[in-house]
């Protein structure tokens, strides 16, 4: 089968030469649209659901909400964990699904699940809801709206009904969660006192507000041959209106108002979490997450794109300043890939053309790297592998050409000093590419062999190592394609008869090898010794190196973490952030500090009052000077 294989290669070998064109043009167009990212996302298959509790404690919360939500996920099919966190007006419940469940049937389930229990939650309470359907690495854009002639509310307002819908609109972004600011309320201030005097209730006000806070529907009638939609406008716009709203109407004297028993206002709703920048002021921030298993690097260039268009349209003084942008740590981890594959290639070559003593050979020899890869990334697209530092960069050159320079040395080695041409020569190089192809065949066989195991693993390792076996393995069979089918028409094309068994250095340091050969024998057990005491040396020298779970990768920003007294108040752990702040920017390598005390309204990370994260920006490494 494989000489036969070998035969057709050579017989049609410029139809093979125009095949492989086309397997590196596919390739190319298949590198273009290989989802990218900088690592593997590790993140588990989870559903995340938040239920606000207004005014509830914490203990309140777990008892009335957390608890009876966790019973009803209990069980839930392919589930391994449930945990839950219950702050003050907040319960956050996780279920962890086994690897490989879909995570659209997960989110289904649990919407079934809490259909059960959300008539039984404290009227307090709202209906759960679940988090977007992101991952780990989801988060991909962050942003502040700033500006000296707007308020905190404006910018706010801004953010939720301008800027946010935008972004959402962009495909693969699932979530643009907005942090700071003040959202904005028509806040009615009650007075006991009046509301006494005139014998109402608070329930009064409130069912007064609800009902007239509505629109309805009264079919049609029809009128001259026209039909005309009937339909009654309640919903309020302003404070006016609402302050208009009747409370209660008695048979005699005037109907009581609104304004009769309460004031009404433009607020700020209670607050959980606030956001400040720079040592200076408090900001409004947006965090930009992508969908799950989406192409980060197309949907964060599609957001950057969007918000140009977003940032024509902003009102004067209003401007939008990016604090962290994940296509700067991807373009780096892409340039690192990129730089490595193509000294790699280099190098190839270089150490072939030196040591097989033909350039054309070297040249034909090294084209099976990109023709490997181009197979790779064929095979990464059938099996969804992102294409990432773990998966690109561990991709071994060297396995990849072990099949064609055996074929050419053996071609070498037998044609040397010959004038082949033509038929002859196609004759001679496919004698022995026959002789040598199933060794070959096998060799890379085995070599792909080794990365099985690493398929088996699970867990974290098997989401790390995974994609790393899977792409090599592609690789690999890319190389063995090339071997068997390319290989022998391009050097029957491309590759004459060398004129010697190698290089002339070569065979110069071959004759000093066999003169020294003889004396190194007599005294072997001494260099046995000596060679095996170095490996001791080096052995413990290699165990006391350190290790490292993941490479190390620099992402161009860090993180401030700080945990403060649980009963710490907001303004209190504002003005901590501001402080902070200013001594983080005194750092020159700190280009910007944006810090981040408590939860926005959408708590993707429940935490308290009393935990502060501050992202901080650095500037490129060529400018440090610490």
């Amino acid at each position: 089968m494989l000489e036969r294989i070998v035969s057709l290669s050579i017989e049609a070998r410029k139809a093979m030469a125009a095949l492989l064109v086309v397997v590196l043009a596919c390739g190319f167009f298949a590198a273009r649209s290989l989802p990218i990212d900088a690592m593997p996302d590790v993140s588990s298959v989870q559903v995340d659901l938040l239920t606000k509790c207004g005014g509830l404690s914490p203990v309140e919360v777990e008892r009335g909400v957390t608890v009876p939500i966790e019973k009803a996920l209990n069980g839930i099919p392919n589930s391994t964990q449930i945990r839950s966190i219950s702050r003050f007006g907040l319960s956050s419940v996780t279920v962890i699904f086994a690897d490989g469940t879909d995570l659209w049937w997960a989110r289904q389930l649990v919407l079934e699940r809490i259909r059960q229990v959300q008539g039984d939650l404290p009227a307090s309470a709202s209906l759960p809801e679940l988090a977007p359907p992101s991952t780990g690495l989801g988060t991909i854009y962050k942003f502040v709206v700033r500006s000296d002639q707007h308020s905190p509310m404006q910018l706010r307002t801004l953010l939720d009904w301008e800027i946010g819908p935008r972004l959402r609109s962009v495909k693969g972004v699932v979530e643009v969660n907005p942090f700071g600011g003040e959202l904005k309320q028509f806040q009615v201030l009650v007075n006991p006192t009046k509301l006494r005097a005139r014998d109402l209730t608070l329930a009064d006000v409130t069912e007064a507000l609800a009902a007239a806070n509505v629109n309805v529907g009264g079919g049609y009638v029809e009128r001259g041959g026209e039909s005309f939609t009937i339909r009654g406008t309640g919903l309020v716009a302003n404070e006016e209106e609402i302050r208009d709203i009747v409370v209660h109407k008695g048979e005699t004297g005037p109907p009581i108002l609104i304004r009769d028993v309460a004031d009404v206002q433009v607020g700020a709703a209670l607050r959980y979490g606030v956001v400040t920048l720079d040592g200076e002021r408090e900001a409004v921030s947006g965090l930009v997450m992508m969908l799950a298993r989406s192409n980060s690097r197309e949907v964060i260039y599609a957001v950057k794109e969007r918000m140009e268009e977003i940032k024509k349209d902003l009102p004067p003084g209003v401007g939008i300043e990016v604090i962290y942008d994940r296509a700067d740590f991807v373009e780096r981890t892409l340039t690192t890939v990129a730089h490595n594959l193509a000294e790699g290639l280099l190098i190839v070559t270089i150490v072939l053309a030196v040591m097989l003593g033909t350039i054309r050979g070297a040249l034909v020899v090294a084209l099976g790297i990109p023709a490997s890869m181009s197979i790779a990334l064929f095979g990464m697209h059938l099996f969804g592998v992102t294409g990432d530092l773990m998966s690109l960069g561990a991709i071994d050159f060297g396995f990849l050409v072990d099949g064609p320079i055996v074929v050419l040395e053996g071609v070498i080695g037998a044609t040397a000093g010959q004038a082949l041409s033509g038929q002859a020569r196609a004759r001679a190089y496919g004698d022995v590419t026959k002789m040598v192809v199933k060794p070959v065949a096998f060799a890379v066989a085995i070599i792909m062999l080794v990365y099985i195991p690493l398929l088996t693993l699970e867990g974290v390792e098997g989401k790390m190592f995974r994609p790393m076996a899977i792409a090599m393995a592609c690789a690999l069979f890319g190389a063995l394609v090339y071997s068997i089918v390319f290989f022998p028409g391009l050097m029957v094309l491309c590759v004459p008869p060398a004129k010697g068994h190698g290089p002339i250095w070569l065979e110069k340091l071959a004759a000093i090898y066999e003169r020294t050969l003889e004396p190194a024998l007599k005294i072997r057990w001494y260099l046995l010794a000596g060679s095996g005491t170095g490996l001791v040396v080096v052995g413990l020298l290699f165990g006391r190196s350190g290790a490292e779970f993941i490479p190390r990768i620099f992402e161009g920003d860090c993180v401030l973490a700080m945990l403060r007294p649980p009963s710490v108040s907001l303004d209190e752990a504002r003005r901590l952030d501001l402080m902070a702040e200013k001594v983080v920017l005194s750092v020159p390598e700190a280009r910007k500090a944006l810090g981040q005390s408590g939860r926005a309204e959408m708590a993707l990370d429940a935490v308290g009052n009393n935990n502060t994260d501050i992202l901080v920006p650095l500037r490129p490494m060529k400018e440090w000077t610490s």
